[in-house]
């Protein structure tokens, strides 16, 4: 950039000259005069126009209309600004022309930043990019300036350009916090997580809890030396194939099936599968919560003996439809209907109440969500029609986060007592 006669007149190292004037109407710049002694507020008007050696181009077109700040810096004074600048920093244009750069510059970045400047214009190979914190009235903002070195007077100056980057790191920070976030939960926590393309089956990503369920080092699922389904029981490969390819048209499923780990010992697992979609609706990839379910499976399976072995009938029952979720062998016994029917929908305990006492064992259900545990003698018709009495026990069954799971109930045969 060179000052003749008091106006800016640009010439960068690849460019052509460009001179601001003010244009007169019916005369081309090639014809103008310029005058000396031009005042401030003279070259502010000169600046709405740039004229190139080979044709006019109007500044609004080029500089005045773009949403970067751009500025020309010269021995660390402002000697050209953008409007864009000036809404930046929140000042009119005549209070940036011919003021210090580093005012505008947050104290604790203020040298950072004039060395930068100072050294871009005197050193070739530097890099062209600095952020730094800019003070404006009320509040500071995070700024991204790029700089390029051009000639001002015959004398070296920054032609700069600055963008307002605060949203765009305080949103990436705080996207970097989320993800750091989930990163320690996932690393903390007991269950497997692991996340599967939906191209290739092959393993995305993988938490540090792999290597206590399957015995091998995380490294090898990322590197695709293994794999988990390299561990599935071979009495369930089959129903876990059958599981995995059906995920993406179910979007949710759970199945419960035994791995062998590396050393050889069989863990029943409960795997929870879950589809995840990009925002245009396609299938991102397949997430998977692998749980340990071993000891569980076992108390579980005892259990279940225990209630087979039981003379009393076990009957679990749905708190939303009241529909059976499970009763054991010994309502054979009591109702003198095959188990299965109850498990298909076609009995319901309710259905031999003696209607003499119907009404009573209907309050008596409805109202242990709120008891949460209760009990009622009342009488009961088989399917011999064989009349029976019985003592209901009913209790209420929480899940871990604190919500109704189902409702147990113990029927005991007390005809005889």
């Amino acid at each position: 950039l060179t000052h003749e006669t008091g106006l800016p007149i640009v010439r960068s190292r690849n460019a052509p000259f460009c001179r601001a004037v003010e244009k007169p109407a019916g005369r081309p710049f090639s014809e103008l005069v310029l005058e000396q002694g031009m005042s401030k507020e003279k070259r502010i008007a000169d600046a709405k126009e740039i004229a190139f050696c080979k044709g006019d181009i109007g500044y609004g077109g080029i500089v005045e209309h773009i949403n970067d700040g751009v500025v020309i810096i010269k021995d660390g004074k402002i000697v050209f600004a953008n409007r864009a600048f000036c809404q930046i920093c929140r000042k009119p244009l005549e209070d940036v022309l011919e003021s210090e750069f580093a005012k505008l510059i947050s104290p604790s970045d203020r040298e950072t930043v004039t060395t930068f400047c100072e050294e871009r214009t005197t050193t070739d190979g530097l890099r062209d990019r600095i952020e730094f914190t800019m003070t404006r009235p009320g509040e500071e903002v995070l700024m991204e300036m790029k700089g390029n070195t051009i000639q001002c007077d015959g004398a070296p100056a920054l032609l700069a350009a600055l963008t307002d980057i605060t949203e765009r790191r305080r949103t990436r920070v705080e996207l970097q916090r989320i993800k750091d976030r989930l990163a320690s939960i996932l690393d903390s926590m007991n269950d497997v997580v692991v996340s599967i393309s939906p191209k290739d089956h092959s393993i995305l990503a993988i938490n540090p809890s792999a290597e206590a369920l399957f015995g091998v080092p995380v490294r090898d699922f990322s590197s695709g030396k293994r794999h988990v389904m390299d561990f599935v029981h071979p009495w369930d490969v089959d129903k876990v194939r059958k599981y995995y390819a059906s995920l993406p048209e179910l979007e949710f499923a759970e199945l419960e099936y035994r791995i062998i780990s590396n050393n050889n010992v069989v863990k029943w697992v409960l795997d929870e599968g879950r589809v995840v979609y990009e925002e245009k609706g396609r299938v991102r990839r397949l997430d998977h919560v692998i749980r340990d379910i071993t000891e569980a499976k076992t108390i579980k399976d005892r259990l279940a003996s225990i209630l087979d072995s039981m003379n009393d009938v076990v009957v679990s029952i749905s708190p939303k439809d009241h529909s059976v979720l499970g009763i054991n062998p010994s309502a054979e016994t009591l109702y003198g209907i095959p188990v299965r029917d109850f498990g298909r929908g076609k009995k319901h305990v309710m259905d031999f109440v003696h209607p003499r006492d119907l009404d009573k064992v209907k309050e008596f259900y409805a109202s242990l969500p709120e008891l949460e545990f209760a009990q009622l003698e009342y009488r009961i018709i088989n399917n011999n029609r064989t009349v029976k009495w019985v003592l209901d026990q009913g209790r209420v069954v929480y899940g871990q986060n604190g919500r109704l799971r189902r409702l147990d109930h113990v029927i005991r045969d007390i005809t005889e007592e």
